[in-house]
């Protein structure tokens, strides 16, 4: 009888685990910030805002952010309708003396 009692110890410590690295793993998924909430930057805003998006190119400029910085930033290659974004601040980048 006492080694089932291990056993039966031993599955429900195995069960804590598991249920441990589910919860840690949902926690993860669930909670995990994309680029656009961790920084508050409002992409579409950025679109159809024309003060908001001067102040954000001039932030980003002030950080000295490479064109590719900003490529990732924007998600071009999952969002095509950034790209316009993305080719104003390379040009802005380009003539700010910053460039590469």
């Amino acid at each position: 009888q006492p080694d089932s009692n291990k056993f039966i110890h031993t599955s429900k410590a195995n069960e804590s685990k598991k249920s441990l690295r589910l919860r840690e793993t949902d926690y993860i998924r669930d909670d995990a910030p994309d680029e656009e909430e961790r920084t508050g930057l409002d992409r579409a805003k950025m679109l159809s805002d024309k003060t908001y998006r001067k102040q954000v190119f001039a932030q980003w400029l002030n950080n000295n952010y490479s064109s590719m910085t900003v490529f990732d930033i924007l998600d071009v290659n999952n969002f095509e309708q950034y790209r316009r974004l993305y080719n104003k601040y390379a040009k802005l980048h380009k003539s700010s003396g910053n460039y590469p």
